[in-house]
């Protein structure tokens, strides 16, 4: 048996980041009950100790409740009930700004950044300050709203979507601006800017299935802003018919190709 020195353990340690992860993460929220519980999971077991911060955009289901039993940390985006994605964009532009860990990342609930404190470390040492991310549509089929019959870190379907290769995680001590524009589809950083070589996987888990497609209809009877009617920004959930999501949920999954599943990129436990 080969003994640990101090050296070693140290390393170790190091690589672990200690009891505390290296990173801070911004959850963006509005009516997620049923992929909170999932979500948060993950990523405390990908980033143990991680301190995770929901921005709730006023959910009128138990998101909140769930968060907090959870253990995360609450900020409401106030937007007088209305659907503003401008507003909401500001907020991921901003709210990691007094982020104290060597990492941030923002992202919407359905987001799942393929990464591990041990990668963070690394990557610290190299001098990335922005993780380069190859996004995929992950493609689910559930049969229940709840989506309590899958196990979504199972999910091995799906197709590319680069639409989604965001820049969402980021080391603030050293980005000054992220400039993210709506959606956070494209940024445009400001500060020492040094993109991963690596391109880590962001996996996307919107198609989880017809009836949870439908469930996520619940954009349904929150108005648009005036921001948002003046920009004439279309193409939200409240906009589809339960036709409409049915046939878009159909045409993803006979896209969708074999590819792995996340559970079998990080060796997730049982």
């Amino acid at each position: 048996m080969v003994k640990s020195t101090r050296k070693t353990r140290t390393k170790r340690a190091s690589l672990r980041g200690g009891n505390r992860a290296p990173i801070t993460i911004y959850l963006m929220c509005y009516n997620e009950e049923v992929l909170i519980p999932h979500t948060v999971a993950y990523y405390k077991e990908q980033f143990p100790g991680v301190e995770i911060t929901i921005i709730d955009n006023q959910s009128t289901d138990r998101s909140v409740e769930i968060a907090k039993e959870l253990g995360c940390t609450i900020q409401t985006l106030d937007t007088a009930k209305e659907f503003d994605e401008f507003r909401l964009t500001e907020m991921r532009n901003t709210v990691w700004k007094t982020a104290k860990t060597d990492w941030v990342l923002i992202c919407d609930m359905d987001e799942y950044l393929v990464a591990s404190t041990t990668d963070l470390v690394k990557e610290k040492r190299h001098g990335t300050t922005i993780l380069k991310t190859e996004a995929y549509e992950a493609v689910g089929e559930s049969k229940q709203a709840n989506i309590s019959n899958i196990r979504i870190t199972n999910i091995a379907k799906g197709s590319r979507l680069t639409t989604y290769d965001k820049s969402i995680c980021f080391r603030p001590s050293k980005i000054t601006d992220i400039n993210f524009e709506l959606g956070s589809h494209t940024a445009a950083p400001q500060g020492e800017v040094k993109y991963s070589k690596k391109a880590y996987l962001l996996y996307h888990y919107k198609f989880l299935g017809i009836p949870y497609r439908n469930r996520q209809r619940s954009y349904t009877g929150r108005p648009k802003s005036e921001a948002m009617i003046k920009a004439d920004k279309t193409g939200f959930p409240d906009e589809f018919t339960p036709d409409t999501l049915s046939q878009n949920y159909n045409k993803k999954l006979g896209e969708s190709v074999k590819i792995r599943s996340i559970k079998d990129l990080t060796h997730l436990r049982e």
